[in-house]
This record gives structure tokens, C-alpha cells and sequence, in this order.
């Protein structure tokens, strides 16, 4: 039997974003970009580039396997199996941010990530199994590139970090992004409202929709901090379940593994903090488990320091909301 390949993974990746960059930005009209196509296997709506990208990308995967023996998973066909038992697992959101894509803005990328089965199945792996993650700007096509224990390149180069300070202890200077999608906005203010107006006039903040690419800014140092309080807070409160539905056309929608799977391992290996909305460890998670139980809340920092505080700051709102429901019943 004829050996395969030992890849060179980042220029796999790049060579594969570079392909789906251009087949998706010829499609020119935002109202054909715009059109929703049917429904993921996440629940979340398909627009019509989520397609064309989906199956582009499973063409190019498809020339990998024929490398080395793989497996892949992705937002619209789920689990892909090319070996019985695959040695690497690719994660992969070919536009993390197709609202903003289809609107011609800049907040989205190609997102994908690679793990190691180590002889495990597919579905038994978690984050703490991922080696290696590539983000590219759909936009611009730069990109960032980690592997586990060897830090992060950014555009062929090695990574180097902007020197940004933030005063943890000041947090009206705070430039940080959140997320709506799939939590209702009284909730996301009831919850983050305070910060929102500490931080409005001589901070910054932003709702990009796309959790990869709020990451990846404050891997640049361009924010301080990404937050999605979604997951946690239905994961306190299940009663909330049908107000949360309502908000996702039917469905639980949360940040998913495949979302922010290759962010994950950039951040960690750039030395950023990034925990679930509690201050837990995504490790655990499941990579290819679409539950609303497997979804998660995030909170990404420049630094454990401001992560804490932040995490404090939403733990003294989410007891304030207990305390107003109980009251209410």
C-alpha cells in the first residue's frame, strides 16, 4: 500500500482559502449573496454563498484525502468520513461571518482547524485534540496560521504581537465586540448593558458577527476583548429556552465548535485568554457535537487579568437576573 503524505498543513490551508477567496467574491451582487438557501444541519439559516462555498470546499478536501487519510466536518454536511479510521479531523466554517460577507463588509474568514484522532473516532474528539488552525480574511486574504507549541504565523511570517496595555481596572477605555445571534437583545442587555455603557464613549464597541474574527482582533491587539454570553446564560437559566428558540427561527443558536475551533488554538498559542463565559476551559468540547448542551459562551482577552474581571462582571449580572426571576414566579 502506497504511504501517504506528510502534509504541510499550513500551506494546504492557504492554498485552499486563496481557491475559495476567489470562487466566492465573484459573486458580485449583495441580493444574490443575500439569499437564504435552506437550513443547516445547525439550524442556522444557508445563504446562497454558504453553498457555493460548502461545496467548493468539500471538492478541495476531497483532494486532500487523497494525501493523507482524514476526516471533515463542517456547518452544512456535518461529518465527512474519506478512511475508516482517519488520522486528522479538519473543523472547518468556510465563511465565519456570512452575514457581514453578504453585505460586502469585512468581519469574516475562512475558518479551519486540524486534530489529531490519536486511533479515536471522529466524534470523540474534543478541543484538547486540535494541533493546528488557520484563519483567512475573506476580505483582504491575510491569514493567521497556529500549530500546537510552535506559536503563530501571520502572512508567512512569524506572528509578532502589537505591545497593547489596557488598564483592567478602567473599563471605559475597554474596545471589545459581542454577539446577538441566537440570544435575545433584552437578555444581551440585561446581561452586558453595564459594560455597554461604561465603555460606549471613550472605549469602543462592535457586533461583527463572526466569533473567529472578533478573535482574531484581539489576537492583533485591535480589541481587548470578545464576548458571547448566549450559551451561558441559557445554560442558567433552561426556562428561557422558548424566548431563546423564538430569536433562532425554532432552533438554539450559540457559538458551534466548528465557529471557533481554529481561533481557539491561534489564541492560545498568541497567548490570549479565552475561556467559556464562567471562566471554564473549552477542552472539553466536543468538535463535532451541534447540541445546544455542546454550544458555548466565550470571553476572549488580552490577558487573564482582564478576563477575570470581565468574567466577575457577567456573573454579577447573570445573579441579578436570577434574583429578578425569582421574584417574578
Amino acid at each position: 500500500m502506497k504511504q501517504k503524505e506528510k502534509l504541510n498543513w499550513q500551506m494546504e490551508f492557504l492554498r485552499m482559502g486563496k481557491l475559495l477567496r476567489k470562487e466566492i467574491t465573484s459573486l458580485k451582487q449583495f441580493n444574490e449573496r443575500q439569499k437564504i438557501s435552506g437550513i443547516s444541519k445547525s439550524g442556522d439559516p444557508q445563504f446562497k454563498v454558504d453553498n457555493i462555498a460548502e461545496n467548493f470546499l468539500l471538492k478541495q478536501i476531497k483532494k486532500i484525502s487523497k494525501k493523507t487519510s482524514i476526516a471533515y466536518f463542517s456547518e452544512d454536511k456535518g461529518l465527512v468520513r474519506f478512511a475508516k479510521n482517519p488520522e486528522y479531523l479538519l473543523i472547518c466554517d468556510p465563511i465565519d461571518g456570512s452575514r457581514p460577507f453578504s453585505a460586502g463588509f469585512e468581519s469574516n474568514n475562512f475558518s479551519i482547524a486540524l486534530a489529531e484522532t490519536n486511533g479515536k473516532d471522529p466524534t470523540d474528539l474534543t478541543f484538547a485534540q486540535i494541533v493546528s488552525g488557520f484563519l483567512l480574511e475573506l476580505k483582504t486574504g491575510e491569514y493567521l496560521f497556529a500549530e500546537k507549541g510552535k506559536g503563530v504565523i501571520q502572512n508567512g511570517a512569524k506572528f509578532q504581537p502589537k505591545p497593547t496595555r489596557f488598564n483592567s481596572n478602567n473599563l471605559n477605555q475597554l474596545f471589545w465586540s459581542f454577539e446577538f445571534n441566537g440570544t435575545p437583545s433584552r437578555i444581551v442587555h440585561e446581561i452586558l448593558g453595564d459594560l455597554i455603557d461604561t465603555s460606549a464613549n471613550k472605549g469602543g464597541i462592535f457586533v461583527f458577527n463572526s466569533g473567529s474574527y472578533s478573535i482574531s482582533r484581539v489576537i492583533t491587539g485591535q480589541l481587548h476583548a470578545y464576548i458571547d454570553i448566549g450559551n451561558l446564560v441559557l445554560k442558567k437559566f433552561p426556562e428561557l429556552e422558548k424566548e431563546f428558540k423564538s430569536v433562532g427561527s425554532g432552533s438554539i443558536l450559540h457559538l458551534f465548535p466548528y465557529d471557533i475551533a481554529a481561533s481557539y488554538i491561534i489564541a492560545k498559542e498568541a497567548h490570549i485568554s479565552i475561556a467559556d463565559a464562567a471562566g471554564n476551559s473549552l477542552e472539553s468540547l466536543s468538535l463535532t457535537d451541534l447540541s445546544a448542551q455542546n454550544q458555548t459562551s466565550c470571553v476572549c482577552a488580552l490577558n487573564e487579568k482582564l478576563s477575570k474581571k470581565l468574567i466577575n462582571e457577567i456573573s454579577v449580572n447573570l445573579e441579578k437576573k436570577r434574583k429578578q426571576i425569582a421574584e417574578e414566579q
